[in-house]
């Protein structure tokens, strides 16, 4: 699957109604290797969501549950 499905192409607006101007934090809870775009902006496909997360006004955090020891 392409890079490009995984991208979340309205992030800039979701983020704009839900915080505007203020700082604050994006909590993923997808698996890493769906968010190479958003940890590194540089390789995102849209090129308005890479100038928003390269602007970004938000701190990164991410959630990678490692409790499972084998898929469900």
């Amino acid at each position: 699957m392409q890079m490009e499905n995984w991208v979340i192409g309205n992030l800039p607006e979701v983020w704009q109604d839900f915080a505007g101007e203020e700082k604050g934090i994006i909590w993923t809870i997808w698996d890493a290797s769906r968010l190479l775009w958003f940890a590194h902006p540089e390789n995102c496909p849209d090129v308005r969501v890479r100038k928003f997360l390269q602007e970004a006004t938000f701190t990164k955090w991410g959630y990678f549950p490692m409790d499972r020891y084998r898929p469900a």
